[in-house]
């Protein structure tokens, strides 16, 4: 949700030593097969999962996890909100009673500095980074709650999960038990907002049938699309005049 400068993304990858390799081996190379560069991006997703650990409960004092108690949310501090953090969750430590608070971040500076995150604030991040080593990226989100990355190979958009760092394996989320029914793409490049439910279950019956309970036609999504494709253009527009204000 912020205007990450795609130089100090590069500056960060930069510094890091990526599977003994320099961030250039992750360059998009247009000379490469779809099967290169479907490896090379597996390579990629693995370091990116070691580097940002998907963050569960561990504590800040004595990094303890996997048995501290969720404590609740509350709303972010001055500074976490200069981050675009949206709500901040409290967790209670089982070993040291300390209270340690998880701002979600929607500022990627934030998440590349804090390397602590879910979903959201990792799927944000990949995209980013993924278009800063030249690839066009979209955003990908399923109201069953989870988000990830695409990225277009080929002419062909390759599923990409920064979290479970799984590559072109569209239905991983099948396999976990999930009944699909929306899952929709925004491409801020061309402000492109489309259905794509169908690339990520084998059970179209299924999707048909779940929407037809919701009373929901291909038209009515149709017409939802439109309206987010206009909300997103409209985001954007802003975020260009406000930037132009305070310049």
């Amino acid at each position: 949700k912020d205007i990450q400068d795609k130089e100090s993304i590069l500056t960060f990858l930069q510094n890091q030593i990526i599977s003994n390799h320099s961030y250039t081996n992750y360059l998009y190379n247009s000379s490469n097969t779809p099967e290169q560069t479907i490896q090379s991006l597996k390579l990629f997703a693995q370091w990116f999962r070691n580097e940002f650990p998907y963050y569960r409960d561990r504590c800040s004092s004595c990094n303890s996890t996997g048995n501290n108690s969720y404590a609740g949310i509350v709303c972010p501090t001055s500074d976490e909100k200069i981050h675009l953090a949206s709500v901040t969750e409290m967790y209670l430590c089982n070993d040291c009673s300390n209270i340690t608070r998880f701002p979600r971040f929607n500022a990627v500076a934030e998440v590349l500095t804090t390397r602590r995150g879910r979903c959201g604030e990792y799927s944000a991040l990949i995209v980013r980074m993924l278009d800063a080593l030249g690839y066009q990226t979209r955003w990908i989100t399923d109201i069953t709650d989870h988000v990830w990355a695409e990225v277009l190979i080929d002419s062909n958009w390759v599923h990409f999960d920064p979290c479970e760092a799984s590559v072109n394996e569209p239905f991983i989320y099948q396999g976990w038990g999930k009944n699909q029914t929306y899952v929709i793409s925004y491409d801020v490049n061309s402000d492109a907002v489309n259905d794509v439910t169908y690339n990520y279950t084998s059970d179209l019956i299924g999707v048909e049938t779940r929407r037809r309970l919701d009373g929901i036609n291909e038209t009515f999504v149709n017409q939802i699309l439109l309206e987010a494709k206009y909300n997103l253009t409209e985001y954007k527009r802003s975020l260009v005049d406000n930037t132009q204000l305070t310049n």
